[in-house]
């Protein structure tokens, strides 16, 4: 699969088989996260990834309690910079797009989430914080399949979390 069709079949899934991913996948993501390209490389980022159930669970509280077990997550980590945020995000979409090529499941979250233990179970430095993570794992349905949506003026479907 090519990048453009990952952007065309990437779907936000919240429910995820029970199953961790195998190693071989898992080993694949990785080399993901060590050759994303940051967009402003002097600004601090970094992507954690969380491969055990157990401590991805400790992160994802509330996600657990609403769709089930989150096996897996990423979790980034940036400088309370300006732009850092956005430098954050354009390398995390690399990892996202490409565990979608391995046709994994992917959810990003932005708030429902523990930072603060993510922060420290990553041991983040001083001036750092887990800003958003993303729970991956082998899907068991998309977002689509489970929450209604409604429709914009333009004719476009708006997707509520």
């Amino acid at each position: 699969m090519t990048t453009e069709e990952a952007i065309r079949v990437r779907v936000s899934v919240r429910t995820y088989r029970p199953d961790p991913v195998d190693p071989t996948t898992m080993e694949r993501l990785r080399a993901s996260i060590r050759s994303a390209v940051p967009f402003f490389p002097a600004l601090g980022a970094r992507i954690e990834l969380i491969s055990e159930p157990e401590r991805a669970g400790r992160i994802f509280t509330g996600l657990n309690k609403v769709f089930g077990r989150v096996p897996h997550a990423l979790v980034g980590l940036s400088l309370r910079d300006p732009g850092a945020y956005e430098n954050l995000a354009f390398m995390e979409e690399q990892v996202v797009l490409e565990a979608t090529k391995l046709g994994l499941g992917t959810c990003w979250i932005a708030g429902n989430f523990n930072f603060e233990e993510a922060a420290r179970m990553l041991r983040a430095t001083a001036g750092e914080v887990a800003s958003n993570a993303i729970a991956f794992g082998d899907g068991q349905s998309s977002l689509y399949n489970t929450v209604n949506s409604s429709w914009n003026l333009n004719g476009s479907a708006v997707v509520y979390c």
